[in-house]
């Protein structure tokens, strides 16, 4: 029996809290990687295609920092929505955590908790499911799991920008923003439409 979307996500979601993503910046030797390898696996199983791009880092745990760029083609080529979405968190110092661990998803009241459990692996487990069930979409989709949000993106989405591997012409940023539809983005730099 096939597992509904809301199960999907609940189980992609839980997988992806329970594996650490905490940016090297805050925990020397983490990183990405983990995570990026159910990134990876997810999106074998929605696109054709898909771009991996590391950037060299040698504090990350296996000394790159992962991004991929996936795109799911539309039935209109005029426009393109890239959704982005990042791969790792802030640290965490399990003495401040009371209702469970960092990377012991717990679901209470409904809620999952863990670290990353809202910024960002949640945005980022809906973003997979969502496009999972996207057939032919009306415009180009450009997926974009990068790294190195939580500190300074210059292994990131920064570095996706500037060697010309975004060219939007609609954003959808899923970070959290205190629960609100934000309207703008807390970066300096921006891409250009192509």
């Amino acid at each position: 029996m096939q597992q509904s979307w809301e199960g999907r996500l609940e189980s992609l979601l839980a997988e992806l809290v329970g594996t650490p993503s905490v940016n090297p910046a805050f925990w020397q030797w983490y990183g990405e990687a983990k995570v990026e390898r159910i990134v990876a696996r997810e999106l074998e199983r929605i696109v054709a295609q898909f771009t991996l791009r590391s950037y060299p880092d040698p504090t990350a745990l296996e000394g790159v920092r992962p991004n991929y760029v996936a795109l799911i083609p539309g039935r209109s080529k005029d426009r393109r929505l890239v959704i982005a979405t990042h791969m790792n968190t802030v640290g965490a110092n399990e003495e401040d955590w009371n209702i469970t661990k960092p990377f012991e998803p717990r679901v209470v009241g409904g809620r999952l908790y863990g670290l990353g459990s809202a910024d960002n692996k949640e945005p980022l487990a809906a973003s997979l499911v969502a496009a999972s069930l996207v057939k032919e979409p009306a415009q180009d989709v450009l997926l974009v799991y990068s790294a190195d949000e939580e500190f300074l993106n210059h292994h990131g989405i920064y570095r996706l920008i500037e060697e010309g591997s975004l060219t939007p012409r609609a954003t959808s940023r899923t970070s959290p923003t205190a629960a609100r539809t934000g309207r703008s983005c807390r970066t300096r730099r921006r891409a250009t439409s192509g």
